[in-house]
């Protein structure tokens, strides 16, 4: 379960969130819509631990989170919206960075299986350096994927990709998060692509709709299908 309480964030005198209410229960799969700047990626980052908010409380599983508490150890995984790989790290080491304490059998059909579900077996020891943009996306959407974390946050994750892989993409997040009962929190200004991912989305899918920087009450929790 995600818990998020009168969650405030200021950047100056501009409150990017501003006093945002939000319950996941496990294994949802919620999508943040909202138009550039409406706080989006503002709220991944602080349920992440990756930012520190001025005021409200983040409970996982039940757990009140310190505000200085290490991202790492929240459990979650995060697609940015820049591919943000290791460039020192060949493409499959940055997927083994996330999985180095699972046994080494495991990890390599684990690598392998994700770089052929993306489309980026020939690639695995390449150079971050090497790839386009929709490829290095690839690349960082099949790390993220990697640990089965039980919460995985995506930020825009089809951008800088073609309409054929936008589709293979959405599909490989569908059936990854169905089969280890994934919590996903999607933040998306594409209403399409929510569209197309709900499609092949197994659970109820809830959509937030975040307008003047916080959430409107009368769009929060919207049901798309069921």
């Amino acid at each position: 379960m995600i818990d998020i309480h009168e969650l405030v964030k200021r950047r100056g005198d501009r409150a990017v969130i501003d006093g945002l209410c939000l319950k996941v229960a496990p294994g949802e799969t919620v999508a943040i819509t909202g138009p550039s700047g409406s706080g989006k990626t503002s709220l991944l980052r602080l349920i992440a631990g990756l930012e520190i908010p001025d005021s409200g409380d983040i409970r996982l599983g039940g757990r009140l989170l310190d505000r200085l508490e290490a991202a790492h150890t929240r459990g979650i995984a995060f697609l940015f919206q820049s591919a943000s790989l290791w460039p020192h790290m060949s493409v499959a080491r940055n997927i083994l960075f996330g999985i180095h304490d699972r046994p080494g059998g495991w990890r390599q059909a684990r690598v392998r299986h994700l770089l052929e579900c993306v489309g980026m077996a020939a690639f695995a020891q390449r150079s971050p350096s090497s790839l386009s943009g929709g490829e290095a996306r690839r690349v960082a959407l099949a790390r993220a994927l990697a640990p089965q974390r039980p919460i995985l946050f995506l930020d825009e994750p089809t951008s800088n990709l073609d309409a054929a892989l936008r589709e293979q993409v959405l599909e490989l997040i569908a059936q990854e998060c169905a089969s280890h009962g994934t919590t996903v929190l999607l933040a998306t200004h594409e209403q399409a692509e929510v569209n197309k991912l709900a499609d092949r989305c197994p659970r109820d899918w809830l959509i937030v709709l975040i307008e003047n920087r916080c959430l409107n009450p009368d769009f929060a929790l919207r049901r798309i299908w069921t």
